[in-house]
């Protein structure tokens, strides 16, 4: 009687709609953990095919010079059709790219468009390649990233980290290149330093959000290898983002954690002259000092460019073509490309592509201004960006610009998801003008 007395003064089918309250909580729990884990997986597969760069069989032995990239792309294809499966409409809600977006697929666009009026040198078919594939795995990558949470999507400062550290130990197996330049895994120094400088910002937001105060031990590791690149660019922008986020950052830190880092600053430099090699010191100050400011050598940055202004000047609207560079400057002295982003799309892709180009970085830039504060997931992925875009200032093309269009759209789905914007970027953008 007294249990049939309790259950009498329940509502109606209260005791039977809890339970079932729960476990529906609980599946889709579970179901959201299942969406993060192939959303994860699929974001890890598109990141290394990102880090991996150009990559051929043939570098592996004598075998066909097939472009391992398509293969990459294909596992992440199929990564992403799982998840699709997976997901269905139990994903996050997913937030506008705005302007941003159409911007990048115009400017994308464009280049494979003035592909039709490349000179007869030009290497059209690699750049189609390269352009295809930078949109696919930096669309497909943004679109997954939308759809999950950000505690997975930040599992990114996770494999920066560890990419870091991966580089670090094979360039100081394999020993230092020519003018006692370091790289590693068949990268270039350029690549070599933006490895080492997106590791520190990954070592800095892993300290500051998930509290890995340890990751710090590795900022010093990380700046010594920047250096030990001789990249002058890469150094240069990794000292511009710093001064760009030195302010956001600090305020994001607890008072421990700012004077772990200045102890440790203060430490390396002081335990600096006990373990830099003498021969690095001296390939150092060369390439730094000597050559840069003495002897005021640009490893002709000066004359590319000159080259690239040449071809603009002379096909302003629709440019000289894709890859116009080299099949009307570069192949007659010896260049391959104009090392500088902005100067190349202007060349190659005239007033249109460069308004397109332009466009898609102030779209970003807008979002990003109008949606502070920024968390620090936004804040994170947009210093990423802005390093890499100050070094695509002093080199690599247009593939090599991948890492920059993935960190700008990571920064904007975070600063939007914050819940800060409610307008699209050109809107923002007019309130921001005088």
């Amino acid at each position: 009687m007294l249990r049939f007395s309790v259950r009498a003064e329940m509502p109606w089918g209260e005791s039977v709609r809890r339970p079932v309250e729960a476990g529906r909580a609980a599946a889709e729990g579970g179901e959201l953990r299942s969406i993060d884990r192939y959303g994860r997986i699929m974001l890890l597969a598109a990141f290394l095919v990102m880090l991996g760069g150009r990559f051929s069989l043939d570098r592996l032995g004598d075998y066909p010079a097939w472009d391992l990239r398509w293969f990459g792309a294909c596992v992440v294809a199929v990564l992403a059709y799982a998840w699709v499966t997976v997901a269905r409409q139990k994903t996050e809600p997913a937030v506008k790219f705005g302007a941003f977006g159409f911007f990048l697929a115009a400017w994308t666009s464009w280049l494979l468009l003035i592909s039709f009026w490349a000179p007869p040198n030009a290497r059209v078919g690699s750049y189609v390649n390269d352009l295809v594939l930078l949109l696919g795995l930096v669309g497909a990558s943004c679109t997954v990233a939308n759809r999950i949470r950000p505690r997975a999507v930040q599992s990114i400062w996770w494999w920066l980290f560890f990419a870091g550290l991966v580089y670090v130990a094979a360039a100081l197996v394999e020993g230092p290149g020519a003018q006692g330049r370091y790289s590693a895994l068949g990268g270039g120094p350029n690549v070599f330093v933006r490895v080492m400088a997106l590791g520190t910002l990954a070592a800095l937001f892993l300290a500051t959000v998930r509290r890995k105060h340890w990751v710090l031990l590795s900022v010093p590791v990380f700046v010594g290898g920047a250096f030990l690149s001789g990249s002058r660019g890469g150094v240069l922008s990794l000292a511009v983002v710093a001064l760009i986020g030195a302010v956001p950052l600090a305020r994001r830190m607890s008072p421990r954690l700012r004077g772990t880092l200045v102890v440790l600053g203060g430490s390396s430099a002081l335990l600096a002259a006990f373990f830099i090699n003498p021969t690095w010191f001296t390939a150092l100050r060369d390439r730094f000092i000597q050559q840069t400011l003495v002897e005021q050598y640009d490893s002709g940055r000066s004359d590319i460019l000159q080259g690239a202004w040449r071809l603009f000047t002379e096909y302003p609207v629709s440019g000289a073509g894709l890859d116009g560079y080299y099949g009307l400057v570069g192949q007659l002295a010896g260049w391959e490309y104009p090392h500088n982003l902005v100067m190349a799309t202007a060349a190659e892709g005239g007033v249109i592509g460069l308004a397109a180009l332009v466009c898609a970085l102030v779209a970003a830039m807008a979002t990003l201004w109008a949606s502070r504060p920024l968390g620090a997931d936004a804040l994170g992925f947009g210093l990423c960006g802005a390093f890499m875009l100050v070094a695509s200032m002093f080199s690599g093309d247009y593939y090599d610009s991948r890492f920059l269009w993935f960190f700008l759209g990571l920064a904007v789905i975070e600063a939007r998801r914050a819940g800060y914007v409610a307008a699209d970027a050109p809107r923002q953008l007019v309130k921001l003008l005088p």
